[in-house]
Parts: C-alpha cells; sequence; structure tokens
C-alpha cells in the first residue's frame, strides 16, 4: 500500500475515482461553507450543493466535513454555571438507601 500512495501522490491521475470526485467535493464545500459564513452544517451544505449540481450524497459531505474539521458556528445555551468543589454537598433530606435486597 506504501507504493500506491506513493504512486498517487507522484501522479494524482492514478488516484481512485472516488478520491478525485471528492477533492472535487471537497473545493465545493468550502466555497457554500465560506459563502455561509461557517453558518451551515452538514445538511444545509448538502442542500446547497443539490441545488447547485446535484450529484452529492449527504453522507459523503458529512464524512467530508468531518475530515475537513468543519463545523457550524454554534449559536444557543452555553453552561454558565460551574460547581464550586469546596462548598459542600446538600444533605439528602428523602433519606434515600441505594442498596439492594438481593441479587439481580
Amino acid at each position: 500500500t506504501y507504493y500506491a500512495h506513493a504512486a498517487v501522490a507522484r501522479d494524482p491521475g492514478k488516484a481512485s475515482d472516488r478520491s478525485k470526485k471528492d477533492a472535487e467535493t471537497v473545493k465545493m464545500i468550502w466555497s457554500v461553507h465560506d459563502e455561509s459564513r461557517g453558518r451551515y452544517r452538514a445538511r444545509k451544505v448538502w442542500r446547497q450543493l443539490r441545488r447547485k449540481d446535484g450529484g452529492v450524497a449527504r453522507c459523503a459531505v458529512e464524512r467530508l466535513m468531518r475530515k475537513q474539521g468543519l463545523q457550524e458556528v454554534s449559536r444557543g445555551r452555553k453552561t454558565t454555571t460551574t460547581p464550586d468543589p469546596a462548598r459542600p454537598c446538600p444533605k439528602d433530606k428523602v433519606n434515600r438507601q441505594f442498596k439492594a435486597d438481593a441479587l439481580n
């Protein structure tokens, strides 16, 4: 496999059809992702590509975006409170007993 990989590195024409198609798709994904200013997830990128030329599978878009490290801009709730480890835990006011009477 090393020599096959080295041959593809020397001559990209020897790459598999999937690799060639993926290289073209990655370029299109980057252009759509840049147009959206990084807001689109894989689903919207896939829909946009489908409007343009149509021949891209959603799972391929998800796989290539993951491989390229592309993510949408995350919006929404962020954790604002963190527990203080110095404070003691609250007492058990219900007096629960977590013990099994018998084995399963």
